[in-house]
Protein backbone atom coordinates (compact mmCIF):
# COMPACT_ATOMS: atom_id res chain seq x y z
CA UNK A 1 0.00 0.00 0.00
CA UNK A 2 1.30 3.50 -0.76
CA UNK A 3 2.65 5.55 2.10
CA UNK A 4 2.01 9.28 2.21
CA UNK A 5 4.70 11.53 3.64
CA UNK A 6 3.44 14.97 4.57
CA UNK A 7 6.66 16.94 4.19
CA UNK A 8 10.33 16.26 3.56
CA UNK A 9 12.58 18.98 4.91
CA UNK A 10 15.47 19.67 2.56
CA UNK A 11 18.62 21.37 3.85
CA UNK A 12 21.41 22.70 1.64
CA UNK A 13 24.84 23.59 2.89
CA UNK A 14 28.40 24.35 1.97
CA UNK A 15 31.86 24.23 3.47
CA UNK A 16 35.19 25.63 2.32
CA UNK A 17 37.35 22.60 3.29
CA UNK A 18 36.66 19.01 4.28
CA UNK A 19 37.66 19.89 7.85
CA UNK A 20 35.47 22.99 8.17
CA UNK A 21 31.90 22.74 9.44
CA UNK A 22 29.00 22.65 7.02
CA UNK A 23 26.96 25.86 7.10
CA UNK A 24 23.39 24.58 6.68
CA UNK A 25 20.44 26.57 5.30
CA UNK A 26 16.87 25.45 5.59
CA UNK A 27 14.62 23.68 6.06
CA UNK A 28 13.09 24.03 2.63
CA UNK A 29 9.80 22.11 2.89
CA UNK A 30 9.08 19.70 0.04
CA UNK A 31 5.66 18.00 -0.25
CA UNK A 32 5.88 14.80 -2.32
CA UNK A 33 3.18 14.65 -4.97
CA UNK A 34 2.61 18.41 -4.76
CA UNK A 35 5.99 20.14 -5.10
CA UNK A 36 8.47 19.57 -7.92
CA UNK A 37 11.50 21.43 -6.56
CA UNK A 38 13.00 23.62 -3.87
CA UNK A 39 15.26 26.60 -4.43
CA UNK A 40 18.06 26.80 -1.86
CA UNK A 41 20.86 29.22 -2.67
CA UNK A 42 24.19 28.31 -1.11
CA UNK A 43 27.75 29.12 -2.10
CA UNK A 44 30.96 27.37 -1.17
CA UNK A 45 33.62 25.00 -2.41
CA UNK A 46 31.99 21.78 -1.16
CA UNK A 47 28.20 21.44 -1.28
CA UNK A 48 25.97 19.25 0.89
CA UNK A 49 22.31 18.19 0.84
CA UNK A 50 20.31 16.65 3.70
CA UNK A 51 16.76 15.20 3.65
CA UNK A 52 14.72 14.83 6.84
CA UNK A 53 11.22 13.91 7.97
CA UNK A 54 9.78 14.28 11.44
CA UNK A 55 7.43 11.29 11.47
CA UNK A 56 8.39 7.64 11.90
CA UNK A 57 7.12 6.51 8.47
CA UNK A 58 9.53 4.32 6.48
CA UNK A 59 10.35 5.97 3.16
CA UNK A 60 12.96 5.71 0.45
CA UNK A 61 14.61 8.39 -1.68
CA UNK A 62 14.95 7.06 -5.22
CA UNK A 63 17.07 9.97 -6.40
CA UNK A 64 17.35 13.70 -6.78
CA UNK A 65 18.74 16.21 -9.27
CA UNK A 66 20.93 19.21 -8.50
CA UNK A 67 21.55 22.23 -10.68
CA UNK A 68 24.81 24.05 -9.93
CA UNK A 69 25.72 27.46 -11.30
CA UNK A 70 29.42 28.29 -11.15
CA UNK A 71 30.06 31.78 -9.78
CA UNK A 72 33.33 33.66 -9.58
CA UNK A 73 36.69 32.55 -10.91
CA UNK A 74 37.55 28.88 -11.11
Amino acid sequence: FPVTINTVNVYAGAQETVDSPIQWQGPFPFRPGIDNEVFPNVTGRLLAVRFETTDDTYWKLDGYDVEVDVVGAY
